[in-house]
């Protein structure tokens, strides 16, 4: 009695009117997600033709790894983008834009930086506290200042007196440029570490230069 019953219910799940109501039922994204896996499952199909691609779970979990790594591989690249646009500016961009700004010397310029900081106006402290080091750097004789030289011409001549430094300087270069031409803003959390690190380099110098 029990096996007839059972047969019974097999078959009504079988027929093609329970199968209608089924789909029918389905939520709407269920619906969508099954076509979208269903579309992708078929394009991988034609372009991994020698890879059995199964239905059910299996099928759906290689169609997640597959999108996982696809998304894996946007990200990388605009990471690789990013980045060479950051060299770009790098390169291209000169950090001291005006005579006046070449004139001062650094002491001046970590003040006017800590005048900044003072009122709050962090990123126009964080492109002061930039030029002061580099200007540090000129009085010391470990690269030459000019208003038509680059970052990168001032990170390649470091590099010629001072790894360890030329280093430092490529990534505070960074942060100046995406401030002075990128319009960043800084914040106080960002900017105090990076003023407490020039600082430590130039009391650095300055007590190796006594």
């Amino acid at each position: 009695m029990a096996d007839h019953a059972r047969e019974q219910l097999e078959k009504i799940l079988d027929t093609p009117e329970y199968q209608v109501y089924y789909e029918d039922n389905r939520g709407l994204i269920e619906r969508i997600i099954d076509f979208v896996l269903h579309w992708i499952g078929e394009l991988l199909s034609r372009l991994f033709p020698n890879i059995a691609i199964g239905s059910g779970v299996s099928g759906a979990v290689f169609v997640f790894i597959v999108i996982l790594g696809l998304a894996l591989l946007v990200v990388i690249f605009l990471l690789v983008a990013r980045t060479i646009k950051r060299r770009r500016t790098f390169r291209d961009n000169q950090p001291l834009q005006a005579m006046n700004e070449m004139s001062w010397s650094y002491e001046k310029h970590l003040l006017e930086a800590e005048k900044h900081e003072g009122k709050g106006e962090y990123s126009l402290a964080t492109r002061h506290m930039f030029l002061g080091l580099l200007l540090y750097y000129h009085d010391i004789n470990w690269l030459e200042a000019k208003i038509w030289k680059t970052n990168w011409e001032y990170y390649d001549e470091l590099r010629k007196v001072k790894k360890s430094d030329a280093e430092l300087f490529f990534k505070f270069a960074i942060l100046f440029d995406e401030v002075t031409y990128g319009e960043r803003l800084i914040e106080k959390e960002e900017y105090i570490p990076f003023r407490d690190e020039v600082a430590n380099i130039l009391k650095g110098k300055q007590e190796d230069h006594n």
